[in-house]
């Protein structure tokens, strides 16, 4: 496992120089605003580091984007995020957070998550919608007709260090999420606002159905542009054991992993429980690549056992044939072992028992009927014991290791 602290310290997480009121032209641009094509010598462009709102996940002043499947929790990490954005503990002590969701209520959903994940709420504005003309409905805001708009607010609350947009795909307005040059244009606007102000946007989708085994990158539901304009990519999924293995806690969690980042290393998977109404960060962090989850052929395992160790141990100790019982336990205490775990995982890889003479054999090929002495009794009781003359231990097992 990696160390989160480590980790962190790779990235500056120090405020957005946006957020601090520190105008495009004091960061290098020299746009003066004149019509016409804009360009400038790379010598009038300062190096400036990418700023993380969570580090190596989520950047500031750049469009990020969430994706999975309905139901995993999406909205319940953005609205842990939001909460530590609200208490100023990422981002700016002074700026505030702007949640847009056309799928949960604010009423029975949004605000009873976030009074549970202890967000300060009057740093928290929730955008219900737009209205065009006094007095009239109150319509659901788009990015492609409703821009300018939406810019004005945001610039109205300056400084925001965090927009969410769940689900990007119902405020696209007239724009076709299936077409390239469409979405850019809008996520184009996204970017520029990003940057401008310095805040993190970070955009919640959907999957798509195809799970012919495309890599994560083209999971995503609608045009590839999402992922592509997107400066960091990471996509949640449900956190499924490897058949074998066992975690009473597996249900809660989930996986979020890494598809892409453009502005720095790929960071491990990571792990979240949800539990009553709270999603809560747990150190679990897993060095698997996101192309593994996103295909519905999970192979991620629950955290590694002394059981695990002595599974693969005994797989491959005797795949390269039947072993001496005492000489696999000798082994596997060099290892440390028990002569417990090492049958409990002898149980799971349905190896055998058998006598020649009187040597006992552990084995996963089988032998003839009457030389075989298979596991009769259920999972986690002994065999019986060897011959009365022999000594046992505490466990029940004799010297020569028989179980």
């Amino acid at each position: 496992m990696t160390n989160q602290t480590n980790q962190d310290n790779e990235f500056n997480t120090s405020p957005h120089p946006a957020l601090l009121g520190i105008e495009p032209l004091e960061m290098g641009s020299m746009d003066m605003g004149d019509p016409g094509i804009v360009n400038n010598k790379m010598k009038h462009y300062r190096n400036e580091a990418v700023h993380w709102l969570e580090p190596g996940r989520i950047a500031m002043g750049k469009v990020n984007m969430i994706a999975g499947d309905p139901g995993l929790g999406k909205s319940f990490m953005t609205m842990e995020l939001a909460a530590r954005a609200s208490r100023g503990e990422i981002g700016s002590a002074t700026s505030c957070v702007v949640i847009m969701s056309a799928e949960d209520d604010p009423c029975d959903t949004i605000a009873p998550r976030l009074r549970s994940m202890a967000a300060n709420l009057n740093n928290i504005r929730f955008i219900e919608g737009i209205r065009r003309e006094p007095g009239g409905p109150i319509d659901l805001l788009t990015l492609d007709r409703d821009y300018e708009r939406f810019e004005q607010m945001i610039l109205n609350h300056f400084p925001v260090s965090l927009i969410v947009i769940d689900p990007i795909s119902a405020y696209m307005g007239s724009a076709d999420s299936n077409n390239n040059a469409e979405v850019r244009a809008v996520l184009a606007r996204l970017s520029v606002l990003a940057a401008r102000t310095g805040a993190a946007v970070v955009c919640v989708t959907h999957l798509n159905k195809d799970t012919s085994g495309k890599r994560a990158v083209y999971r995503t539901m609608g045009s590839l542009a999402f992922t592509a304009a997107a400066r960091t990519v990471q996509l949640v999924t449900k956190y499924e054991p490897t058949k074998g293995h066992s975690d009473e806690h597996a249900k809660d969690k989930r996986i979020v992993s890494i598809v892409k980042n453009n502005l720095g290393p790929i960071q491990p998977a990571r792990v979240f429980v949800i539990r009553n109404g709270i999603c809560t960060w747990i150190d679990e962090e897993v060095d698997i690549d996101a192309d593994h989850f996103a295909n519905g052929r999970v192979t991620f395992d629950a955290p590694e056992t002394k059981t695990d160790q002595a599974v693969e141990f005994l797989e491959r100790l005797l795949d390269a044939g039947a072993q001496p019982t005492k000489e696999v336990l000798e082994r596997g205490a060099a290892q440390g072992l028990s002569r417990r775990v090492l049958h409990d995982a002898k149980q799971a890889i349905h190896a055998v028992s058998y006598k020649e003479g009187k040597v006992w054999y552990w084995s996963r090929d089988g032998k003839d009927d009457a030389k075989l002495i298979r596991d009769s009794v259920e999972p986690g009781l002994l065999e019986p014991p060897g011959p009365p003359d022999e000594p046992h231990d505490d466990l029940g097992y004799d010297d020569n290791g028989f179980m």
